[in-house]
């Protein structure tokens, strides 16, 4: 039986891998700073290995991340180790105790193309710390050819532990007539953590390794995502203004779609749709 170890385990996307290894009877264990498992600091090298050589995982997977663009700015340093060294630490590890990683990475790498659909071999453009250090992590991890690096733009909930995510404030802002700038100039291709997990466990299961989007097959603007949100929770966003994304500090990438035809490939399905996507969102905010 395939032991799964989750690195983030209490995070949006975390939660939403356990529990899918659950379901396809993996024997998991989650890390993380507290509420799991194994609650350590990834910082230390030697606490994490010696969690790794305890547990014996056959796949780890990274899904920690200082996301927050701003943090990243300010503190730099910090955004280095768990962003970028922590891949290279479970790169060196994977090879040394034969377990199969897969590390998560970002879309956060395109500007200026508005609605256009980025392949993985396209060239990228850094404009800010938190890029820059999901990048320098990719390239630790492709250190080790038979890792799983995945590009992807996640939504989901959280649940509590730690702040809210942009789906969870974005349907609370719809329910509560909160004040709404919709961005017509940011484009995204947004899927459900869930479809995620489930794809990537799928793409495992495939032996891929290499770099891979795995996104919604459509790209979207953050204001089509509000307002298709709104439509299904039947909210009229009447009191909403419509504007630009593009002068927001720290500096944003602002054209994110992903071209997943590759993975769509090795899946021989077609991915979801941001409707799909919008369904889930909902359905999990109304029966958890």
């Amino acid at each position: 039986m395939n032991k799964v170890l989750v690195l983030g385990s209490t995070g949006m996307l975390g939660q939403a891998i356990v529990n899918r290894a659950k379901e396809l009877n993996f024997t998991v264990k989650g890390v993380a700073r507290k509420n799991t498992d194994y609650s350590l600091d990834v910082k230390n090298d030697k606490n994490l290995e010696n969690v790794i050589k305890r547990y014996g995982p056959n796949i780890v997977i990274n899904a920690i991340a200082i996301v927050n663009l701003s943090m990243c700015e300010e503190n730099p340093g910090l955004a280095y180790i768990i962003n970028s060294r922590l891949a290279s630490v479970l790169s060196c590890f994977s090879r040394k105790y034969n377990f199969k990683f897969v590390h998560i990475s970002t879309d956060h790498y395109y500007s200026n193309a508005g609605r256009k659909k980025h392949k993985e071999s396209l060239p990228l453009k850094i404009m800010n710390e938190y890029a820059r250090t999901k990048y320098i992590a990719e390239v630790f991890a492709r250190n080790n050819p038979s890792a799983l690096i995945l590009r992807t733009n996640i939504v989901g909930h959280r649940w509590g532990y730690g702040p809210l995510t942009f789906s969870e404030w974005a349907i609370y802002a719809i329910r509560n007539h909160k004040p709404l700038v919709l961005f017509d100039d940011i484009y995204t291709s947004p899927i459900h953590v869930n479809s995620f997990s489930k794809e990537m466990f799928n793409l495992i299961k495939e032996g891929v390794t290499g770099t891979l989007n795995l996104a919604s097959s459509e790209v979207s603007s953050k204001k089509e995502f509000i307002e298709g949100l709104a439509k299904k929770i039947d909210v009229n966003l009447d009191w909403t203004t419509t504007g630009s994304g593009k002068n927001r500090e720290p500096i944003h990438a602002n054209s994110m779609g992903l071209d997943v035809s590759k993975a769509e490939k090795i899946l021989n399905y077609k991915l979801p749709t941001l409707d799909e996507t919008l369904s889930c969102l909902v359905q999990e905010n109304i029966f958890r």
